[in-house]
């Protein structure tokens, strides 16, 4: 399963507490995921390993195996060997372990996890269940006749039925098998805070605060409620409200090239947005003091209240907003791409 837009629980503004928030999640078993201690890496292990002695190991051959939780995987006469799992970056936890840990409100310590998740080279997050690794095999009858010589081997207890494993810890440094039960000797725990914690965005966009409902009305970037949610309006004023809040800054120095390039791409356009957000613009600014004197958002917000107007789509560029800036002393560019800024992106 691929994990999309992973955040981190503690750095949300929620409607209600991250716990009620997790217990929620957790209940409609939705991935609640885990960052790996740098400390620590992965094994994929079979859970009854410690059943597995030196003479079955010495005495039987191995070969591929995938070990998978859907699937019986062996019967009484195979065991699978340990792996190590490499590109682990976070791993999700057990319900259990996330009940207990909400219950606490504090940490847990884990020792082992159903999944695990890997980052592929190009950057994509996978949640995997199962591992491919080498299988012990033993005949399950205790002599076997090749060519008319006998060969006894010792039978293999009842307590190896079953078809599980185990995503274990080991310190990082222990990364290559060492022993036939590698890596029973090494086990560690992994801890578990709720600032360990992430879930991926939709899972807990329910629960979020909308952080241009925290905008001031006095604010140059206050977007009046009946004109959020359609336009690039709302992620420009709380990109623009936040960096100038949390950065204490007066200028404009810097916020052309802060700003989110999935937001605005391209230079001009790049330029323009950081124009009309700036509280220091340079150039033409419009002509109607009514609507500010100083950052040149409010013209934006003017510009969004005509798209809505004249019923305007997300396609076409409106003319009469594109005069209106023009008419109100802005350059073609900024007319143009504050037309484009304000557009609304579906339908009102």
């Amino acid at each position: 399963m691929t994990i999309v837009n992973l955040v981190r629980l503690s750095d949300l503004k929620l409607k209600v507490s991250a716990i009620e928030a997790l217990e929620n999640i957790n209940r409609i078993d939705r991935p609640v995921l885990c960052s790996l201690d740098p400390k620590l890496c992965v094994w994929g292990i079979d859970s009854n390993l410690q059943y597995l002695t030196k003479e079955i190991a010495n005495e039987t051959d191995t070969i591929v195996q995938m070990c998978s939780r859907n699937e019986h995987l062996k019967t009484s006469d195979q065991f699978n060997s340990s792996r190590h799992i490499e590109n682990v970056k976070f791993v999700r936890l057990y319900q259990q372990d996330i009940k207990q840990l909400t219950n606490e409100n504090s940490s847990i310590e884990v020792t082992e996890v159903p999944a695990v998740v890997i980052r592929h080279e190009n950057g994509n997050l996978e949640e995997l269940n199962y591992f491919k690794t080498h299988r012990y095999r033993h005949p399950d009858k205790e002599v076997v006749n090749v060519f008319d010589k006998t060969f006894t081997y010792p039978k293999i207890p009842s307590k190896l039925l079953g078809d599980e494993f185990q995503f274990v810890f080991t310190p990082n440094s222990y990364r290559v098998v060492t022993q036939f039960n590698s890596p029973l000797n090494e086990l560690r725990r992994l801890n578990v805070t709720l600032n360990h914690l992430y879930v991926q965005y939709d899972d807990v966009s329910e629960y979020l605060i909308n952080p241009i409902n925290e905008i001031r009305p006095d604010s140059d970037y206050h977007l009046p409620e009946k004109y959020r949610g359609i336009s690039l309006l709302d992620e420009l004023a709380v990109f623009a409200d936040n960096w100038y809040r949390q950065n204490n800054k007066t200028g404009n120095k810097g916020l052309k090239d802060d700003l989110p390039k999935e937001l605005v791409q391209g230079n001009k356009k790049a330029a323009a947005a950081a124009y009309f957000l700036s509280q220091a613009p340079k150039g033409k600014t419009g002509s109607d003091s009514s609507i500010s004197t100083r950052c040149q958002f409010p013209y934006l917000v003017k510009a969004l209240e005509m798209h809505v107007e004249t019923n305007s789509t997300s396609r076409h560029q409106n003319k009469a907003v594109f005069n209106y800036l023009l008419d109100q002393g802005f350059s073609e560019d900024n007319a143009k791409y504050g037309e484009l800024l304000s557009r609304p992106m579906k339908k009102v």
